[in-house]
């Protein structure tokens, strides 16, 4: 019996273990379609999966109101920086990726309005 539970605690902690390091990516901008985003301010909990910039398409302008998603790269090179001030109106080309249970954006262009 005590090594069944081994054995099951084991399966249980490999699958935990591969389930949150796995990416998966899925819907975003057809072809090379611009969307119109809104980048409503910084991610500053304290989680495994969070930090970085908040991102919506619905026009909202709260961080972590409505539909948002976390940007999963940087956006630095973009000129976007923790010193600009948000909300910050742009367009994206971008994907959902699948990645600690979650749904985030990285984005592979970027406009400001």
């Amino acid at each position: 019996m005590k090594r069944v539970c081994q054995l099951l605690i084991a399966v249980t902690s490999l699958y935990s273990f591969t389930n949150a390091s796995c990416n998966k990516v899925g819907k975003g901008s057809p072809g090379n379609q611009l969307t119109d985003a809104v980048i409503t301010g910084i991610d500053q909990r304290l989680c495994p999966c969070c930090g970085g910039f908040f991102i919506n398409f619905d026009g909202e302008t709260k961080p972590q109101s409505g539909k948002f998603y976390l940007v999963d790269n940087d956006l630095s090179a973009y000129g976007i920086t923790p010193s600009l001030t948000f909300p910050l109106a742009v367009k994206v080309e971008y994907q959902m990726i699948q990645k600690c249970n979650s749904t985030f954006v990285n984005i592979s262009k970027l406009e400001k309005k």
